[in-house]
């Protein structure tokens, strides 16, 4: 009875533990459908390249060049705040941080009746059967080893 109490409290604290990965990708969905923020994209191109001739009016010679360019574009859609999107990003917010709340207070509960049912069951834990049993039979020492 306890060890199927304990599985199916575990489980439960699992689940609803796991469910916060949900929200961050809700979050960043949310998030990537605003209009008025500022998107900006960083672009970095480097190039090298190395040479070598022998011969010539010279003699031998080694070239190597290295040339690195960098482009950021900055684009925005709208100035304006879309207050439905920001209205629906503050409901999913709070309704995690309940959710969240909520299960660590059902944690807290579990774990106190866990604890109540072990202090309750204790004698009988311990002495799975009875306080006078001793082996084989009624009363008398335990033959076992």
């Amino acid at each position: 009875m306890m060890s199927k109490l304990l599985k199916e409290k575990r489980e439960a604290f699992e689940k609803s533990l796991s469910d916060t990965s949900k929200y961050y990708s809700s979050r960043s969905d949310a998030i990537d459908k605003f209009n008025h923020l500022s998107k900006v994209s960083k672009v970095e191109t480097v190039t090298e390249s190395k040479g070598a001739s022998t011969g010539g009016k010279d003699g031998d010679s080694n070239t190597t060049s290295s040339n690195t360019s960098t482009e950021i574009k900055t684009s925005t859609s709208s100035n304006t705040v879309d207050i439905h999107r920001v209205k629906s990003l503050a409901a999913l917010d709070t309704q995690t941080y309940f959710e969240l709340k909520f299960a660590v207070e059902g944690m807290m509960d579990d774990y106190l009746i866990i604890l109540d049912n072990f202090e309750k069951n204790m004698d009988k834990l311990e002495n799975p059967r009875g306080k006078g049993y001793g082996g084989y039979g009624s009363g008398g020492s335990s033959m076992v080893y």
